[in-house]
């Protein structure tokens, strides 16, 4: 069944690879990504990079553009302001809010909305406390509450979770730390609401049956349950996958992994809601040209911005999720 394309609401959620800008952060290790860095961050590469995420995040809600885009590895409030007040963006409106974490890096999450289709009544940073002083500080959570075209209330989570460097199980019990903190929050919510919309998305560096998704945040596969709980999250990005061989949102070494997600509260998948989606409305949005082929098993790939320390041009080494709502 087509739906008009006012009553869709579309959320994109991408990990867009170190979108940096060419000036040190006080406090922060941004050195490689400056001009006269390892990486040669030029003032040209960001202007470039910039224009390629706008050309995404347009492209992926045409003919309108997305309601809602998490952006996961953004610097600070300057590249949001750059990405959505001086690209092609600027035409659509946006506005933005994000976190100011503790990142060594300064790296932060980012929830551009379109303000006539989402409006924030509030938010907050959730910090993720490092288990071990052996562990650096890693990305804030972004919680923003806010209301969508039917009025309904929906509570947006937007995760960075700690990331996989020094290897899976070393930093597996960080992931858990954070999958707990923003999984009690839930059941906060759903205890005073239990048909509370929740949408939660954001690069987790987990797939579906590791500890931090399956344990701690306990999310289920809505096609592996007969009656939907409301008070349940379900994981809409599981077993996702593409004719032309795409197998998940990131490709290392050749293998491909699901590590960007989209989960929601129960009464998101109920269809007697006023706002609701399917786990068949969750997509891997990849378009030809953010692809390229692997020169050494001739197979997809993103077509990302750096490999090592050599410069390709591309847009990410993420491809984004897309989510979209009936109402």
């Amino acid at each position: 069944m087509m739906v008009a394309q006012d009553r869709l609401f579309t959320v994109l959620e991408y990990n867009v690879e170190n979108l940096y800008d060419t000036l040190h952060d006080a406090g922060k290790d941004d050195y490689e990504f400056l001009p006269d860095g390892k990486l040669r961050w030029t003032r040209g590469r960001y202007w470039k990079k910039l224009g390629r995420m706008a050309i995404v995040i347009a492209a992926a809600g045409y003919p309108s553009p997305p309601d809602l885009v998490g952006l996961c590895e953004v610097e600070n409030d300057s590249v949001l302001y750059d990405l959505t007040k001086r690209t092609r963006l600027r035409q659509f409106g946006y506005e933005y809010l994000m976190t100011n974490s503790s990142d060594p890096r300064g790296i932060d999450v980012a929830l551009i909305y379109h303000p006539m289709r989402f409006h924030p009544l509030r938010h907050e940073s959730l910090s993720i406390p490092p288990p071990s002083l052996k562990h650096k500080a890693t990305r804030d959570v972004l919680y923003v509450v806010g209301q969508v075209p039917t009025g309904d209330t929906l509570h947006v989570f937007l995760c960075h979770f700690p990331s996989r460097s020094g290897g899976k199980m070393l930093t597996e019990k960080y992931r858990c730390v954070a999958a707990r903190i923003v999984r009690e929050y839930c059941d906060s919510i759903l205890e005073k609401n239990p048909c509370a919309n929740i949408l939660l998305m954001g690069d987790l560096n987990d797939e579906p049956n590791d500890v931090s998704l399956s344990k701690e945040l306990r999310v289920k596969a809505p096609d592996l349950v007969t009656t939907l709980g409301e008070k349940e999250l379900y994981i809409l990005s599981k077993g996702l996958n593409k004719s032309d061989g795409v197998r998940g949102t990131y490709k290392l070494k050749g293998e491909w992994s699901q590590i960007d997600h989209f989960i929601v509260s129960g009464h998101l998948l109920n269809n007697t809601s006023l706002f609701r989606t399917t786990p068949q409305h969750c997509q891997i949005f990849c378009p030809e040209f953010l692809m390229e082929r692997d020169k050494k098993d001739g197979t997809i790939k993103p077509k990302r911005t750096y490999l090592g320390t050599f410069y390709k041009g591309g847009y990410s080494d993420h491809f984004p999720l897309r989510l979209q709502f009936l109402f």
